[in-house]
């Protein structure tokens, strides 16, 4: 019977996570989100799959912050320790028998600390925290979805897509946790749809993806509009940890061209951080 230490394994994948951050070398953030993800698939722990999600995006709003267009404005800087101060509050977390919610609260913090500086500086000195619009429109959005499943299963337009930039959009502009939630868990459910799209999947299967979701995400409409962010976020994690499970499953046995393979020399690199990491 293995005992693997899940602990000390994402604890070295966040390690270099910061080294990277440190480095400016985002893209190479997102590989180690993959990373932590394939680890988790491989050994069955899903409850953790929200993590590896973070990591990847993070990477993506450090990337688009650091677009040539806003490099001028020195946002990135000031920006980095929101994404060291994230990843560091979950490494803390690791030991604990319970650590989803203080997991999910270091990714929601972030998520609220760098928004602002998603948008250009003219929007950003005009745009204020609407929770009562964000969550309202958060959850119209989803209903849509809801009402219209039969979308979800042409494989020529992209609703899951749209609906998940409206998300963005809302959370850059406005905030709200429930909308930073809803929109992780669209990212979540893209990354699966994207496969089953264009992988080899039968329709029935592809049917069986979008109703399982479909109905997961009728239930985070209810909490919601309940308002209990606790059983909101166990309820999203739970679906998060399925649908990423499903996304490196798909992944493995499909393969996908925009992943970019470790260099030797980053190789290197990561090895000697995992040796001074125990120690050695």
């Amino acid at each position: 019977m293995f005992m693997t230490n899940v602990a000390e394994l994402i604890n070295q994948d966040l390690t270099v996570a910061e080294v990277y951050l440190e480095q400016k070398k985002f893209d190479l953030v997102n590989i180690i989100g993959n990373r932590i993800l394939q680890n988790l698939f491989i050994i069955d722990i899903k409850e953790l799959m929200i993590i590896g999600l973070i990591v990847k995006e993070v990477s993506s709003d450090l990337q688009q912050i650091n677009a040539a267009e806003h490099k001028a404005d020195k946002k990135i800087d000031k920006c980095k320790p929101f994404a060291e101060d994230c990843f560091k509050t979950i490494k803390l977390t690791l030991s604990d028998e319970q650590p989803t919610i203080k997991i999910w609260n270091a990714y929601l913090d972030f998520e609220d600390k760098i928004r602002e500086y998603l948008l250009v500086p003219e929007e950003r000195e005009i745009y204020k925290d609407d929770d009562e619009f964000t969550t309202e429109a958060t959850i119209n959005y989803l209903n849509i979805l809801l009402l219209n499943k039969e979308y979800l299963l042409d494989k020529n337009i992209y609703p899951l897509e749209r609906t998940r930039a409206e998300l963005a959009t809302l959370t850059n502009t406005h905030g709200g946790r429930s909308t930073i939630l809803s929109y992780i868990l669209s990212r979540a459910f893209e990354h699966v749809y994207r496969f089953a799209l264009h992988a080899k999947v039968t329709d029935e299967e592809l049917e069986s993806i979008v109703s399982t979701n479909i109905n997961g995400l009728s239930e985070i409409v209810t909490l919601i509009q309940e308002g209990t962010e606790e059983e909101l976020i166990e309820r999203a994690n739970i679906m998060i940890g399925d649908l990423m499970y499903n996304y490196r499953k798909y992944f493995l046995l499909s393969g996908e061209r925009g992943e970019i393979p470790l260099t030797p020399e980053v190789s290197q690199k990561i090895r000697k951080i995992i040796e001074k990491s125990k120690g050695k």
